[in-house]
Order: C-alpha cells, then sequence, then structure tokens
C-alpha cells in the first residue's frame, strides 16, 4: 500500500490543549482502592498513595484527572468522604453494587493531584444530588475561608483553596444504566440551576453539560439529547462531555452487544471521527439558532479501549491490552488531535487496573500496558499546532463495515523549538504502508527520530513475566522522505525544521 500525504505550515487546525492529556479515575473496582491507593504499603505515602504509580503518572505524562466519576458520581454524596477518616460511613455503591468506604474523597484527591502537577476536573452528583450540594463543594474547594464550606475545609487539613476550574455536571444522564437518568429537557433545567447555584460562589468556574455517552446504533438518544440540552442551556455550557469505548473480540459488552473484530478497527477511526464532526455541527447549529456569540467546545473526558483479561501468579484476573489495541489507541488520539479547534479536553479512560493504562499488584508489581505508549506521544504533542492533512489513505475491507481508510495519522509543529510531529497508526493486520510526506512553508526538514510499537503478533501483551513485551524502539533511519509502516504498527516521526521565512513577510 501508499500513501502521499502533504502538510502545509499555514493549514491550522487548532493549538492542543493542556488539558488534552488526561484521564479518568473512578472508585469502581482496583482503580482506587489497590491501584492509586493502598493504605500502609511500603511504597505509599503518608496518605495512601502509591509512589510507584505516582512516578508512572508523571513519566506519562498525565496533565489532567477527572474525578470522582463516572457512573459512581450518580450515587455519591461528597460530605461522606471528607473529615477524619475513622468515622467516614460505609456506604453500598449504587453504581457498582459494593461497599464504598470512602477512605479517599476530595481532599486526599485533590492534593493528590496537585503533587503530580495536574489538574483536576471534579465531577458533581446530578443523578441523586442537588444543585445546592453541588454549590456546596464548590465553596468547599474554591473559598478560601470565612465561609461553613471552605472553614471546614481548613479544619479538615487544607488552608489553602484548591481552585478547582473545571467541573461535570453528572454523568452519562442519558444512559438507562445510569442512577437518576432524566430525559433531556429535565437533565436542561437541572444543569441549569446547578450551574446557576456553582457560578453563584465562584464565577470563573468552567462546566462541562453531559451529552450524549455513545454513538452506538442502539444507544438512541445521540445526536437528539445533544440538541435538546444545547438548545436549553446554551450559555451556561462551556463544554459539552462526550464518551466512547471501542474494541474488539472482547468479552466485555457493557450495555450494548459488541460484533467487531480486529478487522474492523479501521472503522472504529472512521466511526469517531463520525461523532465528533455530528456534534459539532451540533454545536454550530445551535449557536446560530440562537443567535449566540458564546462557544461551547467538546471535552471527551471518556475515551477508552474495551481489554482482555489475564492472570496474573497472584491469581488476580486483570485487564490487559495489546499490541493492536495500542494501535487503535493511537489511531483514536489522531482523530480528536485533528480535530483541536473543537476537542479541549480528553481523559484516558481510566488510569489503573480496570481499563487502565497502568496495572497494579500487591507488594508493589506494576505493568505499564500497551496503550500507555501512545498516550504518552499523545501527551508530547500539548502546546503544538497540529497541521491539516491534505491526501488520501489506502482502503482497507473491514470484516462488518466495508471499506475504511486503512491509518490515521496527525501532524503537530512546535513553533518555538522547530519540530514537527507525526503519529500514525497503520491499522493493516498483513500490509505495510509506504508512505511519502512532503511540507509546505518549510525549509530543511529532516528526520531525527522514528519511535515505532510493533510486535510481530499483533495480540502480544506485556505480562508478568514480560513486562515489556510490547514498548517502542528506535528506528533506524535513512535518507529517502518514504516512510515505511509496519503492519499494524505504532509510529512517532519526530523531524527538525526551518520556516521559510522569506513567505512570512
Amino acid at each position: 500500500m501508499k500513501a502521499k500525504i502533504r502538510y502545509d505550515r499555514y493549514f491550522e487546525i487548532g493549538r492542543v490543549n493542556r488539558r488534552m492529556g488526561g484521564s479518568f479515575v473512578e472508585h469502581l473496582n482496583r482503580c482506587v482502592y489497590g491501584g492509586i491507593y493502598e493504605e500502609n504499603h511500603p511504597l505509599s505515602d503518608s496518605e495512601g498513595f502509591r509512589e510507584d504509580v505516582k512516578e508512572l503518572v508523571k513519566n506519562f505524562k498525565v496533565t489532567l484527572l477527572r474525578y470522582p466519576g463516572g457512573n459512581f458520581v450518580s450515587s455519591y454524596h461528597w460530605k461522606d468522604g471528607i473529615g477524619p477518616r475513622k468515622n467516614r460511613p460505609v456506604r453500598y455503591d449504587l453504581a457498582w453494587g459494593c461497599r464504598e468506604t470512602n477512605q479517599v474523597g476530595t481532599d486526599e484527591f485533590a492534593r493528590y493531584v496537585r503533587e503530580l502537577d495536574a489538574e483536576l476536573m471534579m465531577s458533581v452528583n446530578l443523578g441523586t444530588g442537588t444543585p445546592k450540594e453541588a454549590a456546596e463543594l464548590v465553596e468547599y474547594c474554591n473559598i478560601e475561608k470565612n465561609t461553613y464550606y471552605s472553614d471546614l475545609r481548613r479544619k479538615n487539613g487544607s488552608e489553602f483553596p484548591y481552585n478547582v476550574k473545571l467541573w461535570c455536571v453528572g454523568n452519562e444522564m442519558d444512559g438507562s444504566w445510569q442512577t437518576g437518568q432524566m430525559d433531556p429537557f429535565a437533565y436542561a433545567r437541572a444543569y441549569r440551576e446547578t450551574a446557576k447555584m456553582m457560578r453563584r460562589v465562584d464565577p470563573k468556574i468552567e462546566l462541562a453539560a453531559c451529552g450524549s455517552c455513545s454513538n452506538e446504533p442502539l444507544h438512541e438518544s445521540f445526536g437528539k439529547w445533544d440538541r435538546v440540552v444545547l438548545e436549553e442551556a446554551y450559555e451556561w455550557i462551556d463544554y459539552l462531555s462526550l464518551h466512547r469505548y471501542y474494541g474488539f473480540d472482547v468479552v466485555q459488552d457493557l450495555v450494548y452487544p459488541r460484533k467487531e473484530t480486529m478487522d474492523d478497527g479501521a472503522w472504529m477511526v472512521h466511526d469517531l471521527d463520525s461523532m465528533i464532526v455530528t456534534i459539532g455541527s451540533l454545536l454550530q447549529y445551535v449557536k446560530g439558532l440562537l443567535r449566540s456569540d458564546h462557544e461551547v467546545y467538546i471535552s471527551f473526558d471518556e475515551l477508552g479501549i474495551l481489554p482482555k483479561k489475564a492472570r496474573h501468579s497472584s491469581g488476580i484476573v486483570y485487564d490487559s491490552f495489546t499490541e493492536y489495541d495500542a494501535v487503535l489507541f493511537g489511531g483514536l488520539l489522531c482523530v480528536l488531535l485533528n480535530h483541536a479547534d473543537l476537542v479541549k479536553v480528553c481523559c484516558q479512560a481510566l488510569l489503573t487496573n480496570e481499563n487502565g493504562m497502568f496495572t497494579v499488584f500487591p507488594k508493589g508489581h506494576t505493568i505499564v500496558q500497551p496503550i500507555a505508549f501512545p498516550f504518552k506521544n499523545f501527551a508530547d504533542c500539548i502546546g503544538g499546532t497540529v497541521l491539516a492533512q491534505v491526501g488520501e489513505w489506502p482502503q482497507i475491507e473491514t470484516d462488518h463495515y466495508g471499506l475504511a481508510s486503512c491509518a490515521s495519522a496527525a501532524c503537530i509543529y512546535f513553533e518555538e523549538r522547530k519540530e514537527i510531529r507525526i503519529l500514525a497508526a497503520n491499522f493493516s493486520a498483513e500490509d505495510s504502508l509506504e508512505l511519502e510526506i512532503s511540507f509546505g512553508g518549510f525549509t530543511k526538514v529532516s528526520l531525527m527520530e522514528w519511535q515505532e510499537l510493533f510486535t510481530e503478533n499483533p495480540l502480544e501483551g506485556n505480562s508478568e513475566k514480560c513486562p515489556q513485551k510490547v514498548s517502542p524502539v528506535l528506528r533506524k533511519m535513512g535518507k529517502e522522505k518514504k516512510i515505511v509502516l509496519r503492519p499494524h504498527s505504532w509510529n512517532a516521526l519526530t523531524y527538525s525544521v526551518s520556516e521559510l521565512w522569506e513567505e512570512r513577510t
């Protein structure tokens, strides 16, 4: 297969926002307890958070963490998770059908995120919660002192406010599985009143409203829900929250049955692009309909790959990902980059264990899952400018969806350091892709580094015995302009460039 692709310095899509390097932490299975947090563990800090996991989060450049859910938040009342731990109630979690000890709550997690030099994206309960409860949480987090809840935070050990700027108002409220599911009109009314009260406490906060939690064919509210919510609450919304999970040959269906195989991977990237284009069109439609000057962007705060299952020597069954999962995830991240003018927030779902980038075991053992490597390449693009792509990819046959493009790529330019980064996924299980790349608006373009994620067997994963089986390596580079992407491979290419200054004057 062959493709010719061109990028031009002056054809910009948008800048990659710092909030794109996000992940997601929910009180779900071993994501919190036994994941980021393990009390009395020799590797844990004084709060109970695993130091080795903190180092992974820093090294893989996670810049934002969404918390505490997820489905969990729709039956979670934040006041259960503050104050002395010995006094915190043990609740029955309606989302996941288990006990919640509340040993990790707002204070612990806000301090954890601050230590990581990341941003906290806080979710509030709009399932069983109230607008007043949400406004009180803003007061607890963002007011310095001399109010009831700000003084309570100070009493609980945090003298200075957390200054949480980004908030999710509810979670997947169009889903039949959600505690407190609403129709779009009811949600829009509840959202407006909640936003009003939250902003009366702190007018500077930014709010994400629940959009569609899937565009799967059986999820009938897709698009309809989004239009109603936008029409009813547009001026109060800064971001519309979208969620989507993809996978192939998985046991876990989530809500809707899945038929996708590995050979449908190329279609999944097309499907995500279609989802974003549809919602982007709705945003422009409602803006025009209301004759508004306000801009609403997309927060893709749950994007995940459904895992396979593996068993640790301790007997723990854990979520595991393959090389092809990483290729697919990288291709999906390229789609988000190519909509950088619209998508301003992204959260990989989830951080540890459950669908996690990092698998954490007792006694300090961790596994970096293959999907973490494309994420790191993606996070490295923060601050760069995405350039538009001209050219077409060859088509390959999928199992269930006809023809789809064989590859997904994104080009990011870093003006200050005069570099170009190209991320590219080849989805073909059998064929290499000969790629000829040309550039406009630059001179002296030189390939400096080529990082490749590839194994002969696309179903290989990292394990207890072989924790680095699937990890990136540096490719040897020739002087030719053609780049050959091996089958089912993920690639990150870095070029040094000089601009054609005479064209800029």
